[in-house]
């Protein structure tokens, strides 16, 4: 595979599989909590549109600096409405943000398997997405049972 990289001018590493990636670069955070203040300082600037049965957000102010495409934006705050979304657009100051299908409903059940946490929803949403086509998820591994 080195050499076809090589072959093609793009860069090739060799694998190692007991060494940590993350120590020599940063690993990217593909999902972020929003501000637990996130409806109160965007109200009244806010743009929100229903299209497919999801609904879309355009927001702007300092947040949007921060934000990636596809990362996920959540909100989980006690006395506010919830909020899972992915970052779709960022066009100079202003973002947009799709919410996302519940896959731990049994009703968008994905051939009987429900996501059971918050991080498998923003997995189920990649998988089922049909503008994704390359997923590669990582996970720490399973604890052990005693």
């Amino acid at each position: 595979m080195r050499i076809k990289a090589r072959a093609l001018g793009l860069p090739a590493e060799d694998y190692f599989n007991d060494k940590n990636p993350r120590r020599r670069r940063p690993a990217l955070h593909r999902h972020a909590p929003a501000a637990v203040d996130f409806w109160d300082k965007h109200a009244k600037t806010v743009e929100s549109w229903q299209q497919g049965g999801l609904t879309y957000y355009r927001i702007s102010g300092q947040v949007v600096a921060s934000l990636l495409i596809n990362q996920f934006v959540y909100l989980e705050a006690p006395g506010s409405p919830s909020l899972y979304a992915k970052v779709i657009e960022i066009t100079g100051k202003a973002a947009v943000l799709r919410t996302l299908k519940d896959y731990t409903h049994q009703k968008n059940s994905v051939w009987g398997v429900t996501a059971r946490n918050r991080d498998q929803n923003f997995a189920f949403n990649l998988l089922m997405d049909p503008e994704c086509d390359f997923i590669t998820l990582t996970a720490r591994p399973a604890r052990a049972r005693r």
